[in-house]
């Protein structure tokens, strides 16, 4: 008889706690959270999460890979990982990383700026955090897919140690690695675009909205800004590193800023293809307006953090800035070759 995969699951953390810095108690059962809205959101999303990937089309360009499970991790630091172990795909978020991230997305739906911005109305209450959380929490775990089906890692998961997607990030990366991060970035932005504007997310998400009655045009619109609040306000959980010629190809991932735009330029490509007049739309002007609102309301008790942005974007604008984003665009166009 096969072992079941949230067996398996749980087994890996057990067996590998040592090596993996102690920071992984084992799978996390979500009867043990407070909230019945929340352990019931969860346990709907990992179930149709798993049924998706279980139904997953061949794709040319993915590796082969064995059947994916996702599940979430028991542990004190919010992060999500991707690994193969006893013949699985594994996709882990830990708990901490989905109490962040359903703060963050409370937050900005609480946010009469955000709601004016997105261009829904008060109405739509809590289906607006439910909309956030969705695209967010699948933006993750499309970004861990992409880990598996483009190969990114070796044979076992120990081959290819757990990068934190929120905690401070340090000097310990390579351009290589950035370019993985970003290609991964870009990829769960175009599966984003396709499932909520035009595949099996988009009713839901219209009637949560309480769009039905609006134009397709005005409900295109609402549902890119909500992508771009989600994920905007992901990037900015953490504070802005610091920045140099030099420290700057040393992160794991690339800058936040770097990071948006890799993500957007998939997502506006998107647009090119299935919604030209949506890609006119989405504007720089208006991709910074929405970016500027989520980060005074992420931002509102880390004043700081406005200082450590607008030296983050001067130093990419700087020369030393450009030759690094040249390098990571032109990067990001060969890994898209070799595919």
């Amino acid at each position: 008889m096969s072992i079941p995969p949230e067996v398996l699951f749980d087994r890996f953390f057990r067996e590998f706690r040592q090596e993996l810095g102690g920071d992984y108690q084992g799978r996390f059962n979500l009867e043990a959270l407070e909230s019945p809205e929340d352990r019931q959101l969860l346990a709907r999303l990992q179930t149709g999460l798993n049924y998706a990937l279980s139904n997953e089309r061949e794709v040319p360009e993915h590796k082969e890979h064995p059947p994916f499970y996702v599940d979430f991790i028991a542990s004190k630091i919010p992060n999500a990982l991707a690994f193969r172990y006893e013949m699985y795909s594994f996709i882990g978020i830990t708990v901490p990383l989905i109490e962040k991230m359903l703060e963050t997305c409370t937050q900005l739906s609480r946010s009469h700026a955000i709601v004016s911005v997105i261009g829904v109305s008060s109405e739509a209450g809590d289906g607006l955090r439910v909309i956030l959380f969705r695209m967010l929490l699948f933006f993750v775990v499309t970004h861990e897919y992409t880990h598996h089906v483009h190969g990114h890692f070796f044979s076992t998961a120990l081959d290819s140690r757990p990068i934190s997607e929120v905690l401070s990030d340090g000097e310990c990366g390579s351009l290589e690695g950035q370019i993985r991060e970003a290609a991964a970035d870009a990829y769960a932005a175009f599966h984003i675009m396709a499932n909520w504007l035009d595949g099996v997310e988009r009713t839901p998400a219209i009637d949560l909205l309480k769009l039905q009655a609006s134009t397709v045009t005005m409900q295109d619109e609402a549902l890119f800004s909500c992508f771009v609040v989600a994920v905007g306000g992901y990037m900015l959980l953490r504070p802005p590193p610091t920045l140099s010629g030099d420290s700057v190809y040393k992160l794991q991932h690339p800058p936040q800023a770097a990071r948006m735009d890799s993500l957007m330029q998939a997502a506006v490509g998107w647009c090119s293809q299935y919604r030209p007049v949506l890609q006119a739309w989405m504007t720089n002007a208006r991709f910074l307006m929405l970016m500027n609102t989520v980060a005074e309301v992420i931002w509102a008790s880390h004043g700081e953090w406005n200082r450590q942005w607008a030296e983050q974007m001067d130093f990419l604008r700087s020369l030393e800035g450009a030759a690094y984003l040249h390098a990571l665009r032109t990067g990001l166009d060969r890994y898209r070759a070799s595919l």
